[in-house]
């Protein structure tokens, strides 16, 4: 029964016996969905349809270690969640910096399924690792909705292989047509109100001890409609699909993004705001919070997100990035981001001894005279799914990067870049791997309008440079690339 100060249930309690939980598979609808990020199995119980109501405690079957606490039983809750110290009810979703509750939330919305599909979960393996995981297969939204459906997942996955406790966190999308029950505000299509929110949380409400991913709580954001934010069009730099999202928990922290939340290059310590510069720097620093709680403290292998979209327009360089910060990727899923030069300015430096993964970023009009216009790079640098244009090196090497280090570029483009030698890209020691990757109207004042291998094994692999007036071009080799 529905009124309009939210839902009342007559004869339902929020926690389903036991006798009820484990019901025959062959008594589940039939989901007639392809399987994209959403792993199969896992579906040896299932929680019968209903509103707002929870499992008992469910063994994972392995132990694990989450902000610090060891957990081998867990609630699996009809909206979009799992909790560790109680059942949980609600259905209206709230930021997970403010709950009391150990949650671990795919999709924290308003789930009804007293028709048609219902939450299935089980005991499986991963990779060789065990695991356990909780699926919700084409399920509707309050009110009894099911003209919009969504398609999620969470795996637990131990990594006792690593150390004891250690798991990672696995979040799969296959399909998201609706963000919030009617409830909470959502449309008859269960469209805007309180958005849902992804992510995790120990309860404790201390700063660094929750994590939500960008676009959470933001009407339209997670929608299969948006293409840029949308959750199955994204996932975590190193997820193999589209819609899958890794988060690994080690030592019992999980290793939480800093989210940059600003395009501003001067925010101050202590403004609430997390520039890049800032997040660099606490990455660069881990254990230790240079930025007045700006910015969440890094544990040493860090990852740098983003809540905002546009360009960030540099005052001075970037922060070199040290071998003290493990390995750091910046990642720009979920965003569309610029990292611009202003023509002044080399953008990112990578010190020897750093790692280094750069996802979804562009990097624009930067400019260092000596090497590395765009990126100097001395260390390991991965770079994916990203761009370099109008770089400059005009009297040096390597108009995009510079790399005397170890570099692997993949399904990326270089256009415009300019350099003494190799405008796209330089290499004078280590190796350089290119695959699927693109180079056009970037020159050479000498060697190497697209790369110059100065030194190293250079593999190039499925990479193009156009046959057209656009073409890369160097005085002394016009060709993709020149070998000194």
């Amino acid at each position: 029964m529905k009124a309009s100060w939210g839902k009342v249930r007559i004869g339902v309690i929020a926690v389903l016996s036991a006798v009820a939980i484990a019901i025959a598979v062959a008594a589940i609808p039939t989901v007639s969905h392809a399987i994209g990020a959403i792993l199969t199995g896992f579906d040896s119980n299932s929680l019968p349809g209903n509103d707002d109501g929870s499992t008992g405690l469910v063994p994972l079957g392995f132990s694990i270690s989450f902000f610090g606490q060891t957990y081998e039983q867990v609630y699996i809750n009809n909206n979009g969640n799992l909790t560790f110290d109680s059942p949980l009810s609600t259905y209206t979703p709230f930021p997970l910096s403010t709950t009391q509750h150990v949650i671990i939330a795919p999709f924290f919305a308003d789930v009804d399924t007293r028709v048609g599909n219902v939450v299935t979960y089980g005991e499986g393996t991963v990779d060789g690792h065990a695991a356990f995981a909780a699926t919700w297969p084409g399920v509707g939204c309050y009110a009894e909705t099911t003209s919009v459906l969504n398609y999620f997942q969470v795996v637990l996955i131990n990594r006792s292989d690593v150390d004891s406790g250690d798991f990672d966190i696995e979040f799969n999308y296959d399909s998201i047509q609706w963000e919030s029950g009617q409830a909470s505000g959502g449309s008859a299509s269960c469209q805007g109100g309180s958005a849902a929110r992804v992510g995790f949380s120990n309860g404790s409400n201390v700063p660094g001890s929750s994590f939500e991913l960008p676009g959470s709580g933001v009407p339209g954001s997670f929608l299969d409609s948006n293409s840029v934010s949308g959750l199955i069009h994204n996932s975590t730099f190193g997820s193999p699909l589209a819609g899958r999202y890794v988060y690994s928990v080690r030592n019992g922290a999980p290793i939480i993004p800093l989210v940059v939340n600003t395009l501003s290059d001067s925010s101050t310590s202590g403004d609430g705001l997390c520039s890049l510069r800032e997040a660099i720097n606490n990455a660069n620093s881990p254990n230790f919070d240079t930025t007045g709680g700006d910015c969440l403290v890094s544990t040493g292998t860090a990852t740098i997100n983003f809540s905002v979209s546009g360009t960030i327009t540099l005052s001075s360089a970037l922060p070199a990035i040290a071998s003290s910060s493990g390995s750091l990727t910046i990642d720009g899923t979920g965003q569309t981001i610029t990292v611009d030069g202003a023509n002044s300015f080399g953008v990112l430096t990578v010190n020897s001894g750093a790692t280094v993964n750069l996802n979804l970023l562009t990097i624009a009009h930067g400019n260092n005279a000596v090497q590395g216009g765009g990126i100097l790079n001395d260390g390991t640098l991965t770079v994916i799914n990203s761009a370099f244009t109008a770089n400059n090196s005009a009297t040096g090497f390597g108009g995009g990067i510079f790399s005397d280090g170890t570099l692997t570029v993949t399904n990326s483009t270089f256009s415009n870049n300019s350099a003494s030698e190799g405008g796209g890209i330089e290499t004078l020691g280590g190796g350089l791997t290119v695959t699927n990757s693109t180079f056009f109207n970037n020159s050479a004042g000498l060697f190497g309008g697209g790369i110059t291998n100065n030194g190293g094994t250079t593999v190039v692999s499925s990479c193009s440079s156009p046959t057209t007036a656009r073409q890369d071009s160097a005085a002394a080799a016009s060709t993709l690339m020149a070998a000194r």
